[in-house]
Formats: structure tokens, sequence, C-alpha cells
């Protein structure tokens, strides 16, 4: 009867230190299951297993040589992640022709034999990780391949690389370095990390992106100066998520020219900007009026952390597509006044007229889906924006700590229409403010001293939402 078992499942067995040679007698497995037994140190002989589809080991770290696997010729998944031991992959393995999906991810794989993935012809997944010695022309050679995900030295490798990518339904690379701490199998990510855009002669070092990216990282890249659409313009457009963090020469994301002739930032959704000591804002030049369907029009989330340069966010210019935020945070940017709109001494750009339709007839900016505003020791923050009413019926909970020099506070609240006084919405959970700073609280101006009285009763002193 045992002949019969199709399944053998014996994952997290911790005590189990080796399989019995007579589990070759299993002829109609179909899938051996061994996640993490880590005390197993080889695998016995499985060539009678000729009906083997799925092999999981991973987390085997004991395990070092895969040649029990080579005559598995029905086998279609091989897990092999977080196996330590696995240093290499062996030649004959190109025998595995069925293979449509191999997990490496946190082995100590450090070569693959020439050719022997480029013959995996079946391959559908392929998770490596830091297998720099993949030529791309390999991966090019898989006509089924629709998730990639590796690590790549240095920008040549990955650029010869960027064509294959344009075909994939998911991707995750990073070059540079390693950096895993997002992993989606469904997305496509690029992560550039470490990277110098300016070589020994002072020549400009492009990187090549695939068209279809929708997530950008980058982290500790130097030499990219002034504004990184600059760089990246040719996928700005299709962006869905941007995160720069570390880059010491950076001034700008976008610029207004960029904006309107591009149609920069369309799909982005996440906005992530820390450590970045010489950006001055997220957008150069505020003279530009767009239709709701352009720049930050799908923006739902914005971090910004430690632009200590920085002196106002967001142009008053770009108020009407900001109806889908959703939350915002600003922590530690030591110089900025202005969250949304102008700084003293600035003239506004015609976009901040009170035609735009999240502006009212009386300057009430009105976000419609902001549930979470959050700002953090923000020492010469003079205004949220410039002094306008804001309107966040969506509003969930407001944070606001070590920001003493505002002076002026935006309601918040919806409006009854009814009665025209604001109330407070069914989801607010409360203002958080940092103690000792009542003083501070009791002297603000209010655009609407209605609000001030609703939300005292939901003040959380010395609290964190």
């Amino acid at each position: 009867m045992t002949t019969q078992v199709r399944v053998l499942d014996l994952s997290y067995n911790r005590q189990l230190k080796c399989l019995p040679n007579s589990i070759s007698d299993l002829e109609n497995l179909c899938g051996l299951f061994l996640g993490y037994c880590q005390s197993i140190s080889c695998l016995p002989a499985l060539e009678k297993l000729s009906a083997l589809r799925v092999l999981d080991i991973s987390g085997c770290s004991k395990i070092s040589c895969l040649a029990a696997i080579k005559k598995l010729r029905a086998l279609r998944v091989l897990n092999i992640e977080d196996c330590k031991g696995i240093r290499k992959l062996p030649q004959d393995m190109e025998c595995l022709a069925s293979l449509q999906y191999l997990y490496t991810m946190h082995t100590s794989i450090l070569e693959i034999p020439k050719v022997v993935i480029s013959k995996l012809r079946n391959l559908r997944c392929l998770q490596l990780e830091e297998c720099g010695s993949l030529q791309s022309e390999e991966v090019n050679w898989l006509p089924h391949l629709q998730e990639f995900t590796n690590c790549y030295d240095e920008l040549h490798s990955f650029n010869t690389l960027v064509k294959k990518l344009e075909q994939l339904e998911c991707y995750h690379i990073c070059v540079g370095g390693r950096n895993y701490r997002e992993l989606d199998t469904k997305s496509k990510t690029v992560y550039l990390e470490g990277i110098g855009f300016k070589g020994e002669r002072g020549q400009e070092i492009k990187a090549l992106l695939p068209a279809n990216i929708c997530c950008l990282h980058i982290n500790r890249c130097e030499a990219l100066n002034g504004s990184i659409a600059d760089y990246f313009q040719s996928v700005m457009s299709n962006l869905r998520k941007l995160e720069v963090h570390d880059c010491k020469e950076v001034e700008w994301i976008s610029n207004s020219k960029q904006i309107t002739e591009n149609a920069a930032f369309k799909s982005l959704e996440v906005l992530d900007l820390s450590l970045l000591p010489k950006l001055i804002s997220v957008c150069k030049g505020e003279d530009v009026i767009l239709p709701d369907y352009y720049t930050f029009s799908c923006l739902k989330h914005v971090h910004i952390f430690e632009c200590k340069s920085m002196k106002k966010l967001l142009p008053l210019a770009l108020l009407q597509n900001l109806k889908s935020l959703e939350t915002l945070y600003v922590a530690r940017c030591y110089q900025l006044e202005v969250v949304i709109g102008e700084v003293e001494g600035d003239e506004e750009g015609i976009g901040s007229s009170s035609n735009s339709p999240l502006l009212s007839s009386s300057n009430i900016l009105y976000l419609p889906n902001l549930k979470s505003l959050q700002l953090d020791n923000l020492p010469a923050l003079k205004s949220i924006c410039n002094g306008r009413g804001m309107i966040c019926p969506s509003i969930e909970k407001i944070l606001i700590w070590r920001c003493t020099n505002i002076k002026r506070m935006p309601s918040f609240l919806p409006i009854n229409e009814a009665i025209g006084q604001p109330y407070l919405p069914s989801s607010f959970r409360g203002i958080y403010l940092f103690p000792n700073k009542k003083e501070w609280w009791e002297s603000l101006e209010w655009h609407n001293p209605n609000a001030k009285d609703i939300l005292q009763s939901h003040i959380h002193w010395n609290k964190l939402p």
C-alpha cells in the first residue's frame, strides 16, 4: 500500500537525520516535503521516483550536495531556499528538463555552471539571490520565464537584461547590493544600491530600466545631481512606488517641465524619501496647471524623513492632484517651513489659485481620503498649508510633535452643511500632541475656532497612535 503514497510531508521534523533508502520504493510519489528538517545532511537515491514533481528541502542547512536529483526528469518544482550548505548547482542539473520553478533564496550559492540555466527551457520562475555570474544571455534563452529574482554587482550585467525583464510578469532585481526586505514576488521591482553614476573620467553612467517597472528603490547612490527624473525619465510615468534613500546630491525628484511634457508620476502611489541632505523640494518650479489625471493623482502614501535642506514639500500648484492621498508623514526636516504651499518670499504659481478643484472659493484645501497626518520634529514649520483651511472627511489620526513654530492651525474636520459647523468623523481616533506643550496649543489661531473645541476632548498627550 505504501507504493500508493502520492505526497509525503515531513516538514519541520528537526529530529529526522536521514531518509531510508526504501523511500525509492514510493514510485507514485508526486510531492516530497522536507522543509526545515535541519538534521538531514544528505538525500538518498531518488532515481526511482519517476513521478516526483515537487521536491522541497528548504531550510535543510546541512545538505550540501544535490547529486540525488539529477534523474528526476518529471520534477517541476525544486525549492532549496535557505540551504546554507549548497554552494553550487550541479552541472547535470540540466537533465531536469521539466523543471518550471526553481527557488534558491537565502542559500550560499555563489556559482552556476555555464549553460545549466539556459537548458532548463521550461523554467517559469527562477529565484536566485546573489548569482552575478549568471549571464543575461542564459536568462534570455528561457522562453517561458515569467518570474525572476537575482542580484548583480554592477550595472552592465543588469543593463543587458532589461529587454528580457520587459517580457516578464514580475521580477525583483538588486544591482550593487542585496536588498530583499520587501520581496514581493508579484511586483516589478529594481533596487539600485551603492551605484556611482559618474565614471572615473567624469562621464555619466546610465542605468537602463525596464519600461514596465513598477517599484524603484535608490539607496546610497552617488553623483545623482539635481533631479531624480533626469536620470530615469523614461519610466517615471509608470512607477507606482519610488523610494530614494541616503543619496547626498539629490535636490529634486522632478521639475515642472518633466511633469507637463512626460506626465511624470501619474501612476505613483507611494513616495518615500529619507536622508537626502540637499533635497530642496519634491518638485522644482510651480508655474504649471495640470489635469487631474496627471502628476500625483494616484498618490496615496508620502513618507519624508530627515531631508534637512527642504523648506517646502509640495507646491500649491499640485493641490488639485492630491485627492487620493491617505497618509502623510514628515519628520526631522529641520528647515521645513510649509508642507503644502510656498515659503515666505516665493511667488505663488498660477496653479495655486482658487481655480484648483481641491481649493474652494474660501481657500480651503479639501483632501477627501487623508486618514493619517503625522508631523514630527519640524522646528521651522510655520504652516501646514499656508494658513488655509484643510478639510479631511476621512481623517483618523493627527500627530503633531515638536512643531511649536506653527501659529495657525487648519480645522481638519469636515463641515455639516446644514448648520455650517465642523463635526468629528466616526473614523477619528484622536490628535496626538507632544507633552508639556499645552501653552502652545492654547495660543494657536484656528481657521475655524469651533474645530479646536471639538478636538480638545480627543487630545492624547505624550502618547503615540
